[in-house]
């Protein structure tokens, strides 16, 4: 068995995304997501067989699709698709901070530390 605390993962990269690994196995890939809010992780799909479940642990934003199909997502939802599938994700802006910051299109990552 094998416990993983999220909360040792939260590590976030100020240009949008930070990957990692939270366990590989033969059978089983964990991986972890980071996106500040209002970055975007890209529609992409895998020539994989099988499929892939995306849980949003925090925050809001959408699931993204093929022909810029998007479903609401938030803190608990979970998207679960075949991994030859089209994906991604958008996270929202931060809503943590202050509304003059949130609601100010070129202001899309937030800039307090207490929000990554």
């Amino acid at each position: 068995m094998k416990k993983i605390d999220l909360a040792e993962t939260r590590e976030f990269n100020p240009m949008g995304m930070k990957s990692i690994v939270l366990h590989d196995s033969e059978h089983f890939k964990i991986l972890n997501f980071n996106i500040n809010g209002g970055s975007i992780f890209p529609v992409h799909s895998h020539d994989l067989d099988g499929q892939l479940s995306i849980l949003v642990i925090e925050g809001e934003g959408a699931f993204l699709a093929d022909d810029n199909a998007t479903i609401p997502a938030k803190t608990g939802d979970m998207l679960v698709s075949d991994i030859r599938e089209p994906h991604g994700v958008r996270a929202h802006r931060c809503y943590h901070c202050p509304a003059n910051l949130r609601d100010n299109e070129n202001f899309p990552v937030c800039a307090y530390p207490d929000c990554w």
